[in-house]
């Protein structure tokens, strides 16, 4: 198929028991998941659960049920400000027929949307830092925009977008205007 590039919002991640238990000897469980949920910002919007073979951090559903649909809005605003808005008026649409945040996200799984649907993607922490101690993280995200070889021509709303956020990050800063993002080369 290609590869794409894609933002989105991280709605799960697994962290393998087997995997995790072969670095205890350098670290506590508890401060590996201290790492881990600094390093991919799992601390106060996910809930970790214990399954048979998994620790899994999944986005709390309070805060889907509060922030979905306006998080949703706002993002495509941003991101397809340029009138290619692809299929995100359809998404809100959808969603808002939609009472309650486990069938909003089950849609996902329909790739009805090329705006909203789901995607995985893992990650490796470095257990200390160290690049020998290596758990691989399992991310299950509800993918909001996708570009890339298809699409090759949208890069340019991508990289305005990234431009807008960093931006927005660095507002201190008047010289934060004068960013520009771009491939080189």
């Amino acid at each position: 198929m290609g590869q794409y590039l894609a933002i989105g919002l991280k709605i799960k991640s697994a962290i393998g028991k087997k995997e995790v238990s072969k670095h205890l000897d350098e670290m506590q469980l508890e401060d590996i998941f201290k790492e881990i949920e600094k390093e991919y910002h799992l601390e106060d919007i996910y809930v970790r659960q214990e399954t048979e073979d998994y620790y899994v951090y999944s986005l709390d559903e309070k805060l889907l049920d509060k922030e979905l649909i306006p998080f949703l809005e706002k993002f495509y605003h941003l991101r397809y400000e340029d009138g290619d808005d692809y299929d995100a008026p359809d998404v809100i649409e959808e969603l808002k027929k939609i009472p309650d945040t486990s069938s909003r996200i089950a849609i996902l799984g329909e790739k009805r949307f090329q705006t909203y649907q789901i995607g995985d993607d893992y990650d490796y922490h470095r257990v200390g830092g160290s690049w020998n101690y290596k758990v691989p993280i399992y991310n299950t995200n509800a993918i909001l925009s996708l570009d890339g070889k298809i699409l090759m021509e949208c890069y340019g709303g991508v990289f305005n977008f990234f431009r807008k956020c960093i931006i927005a990050q660095m507002s201190d800063f008047k010289l934060s205007k004068a960013l520009s993002i771009w491939i080189d080369g």
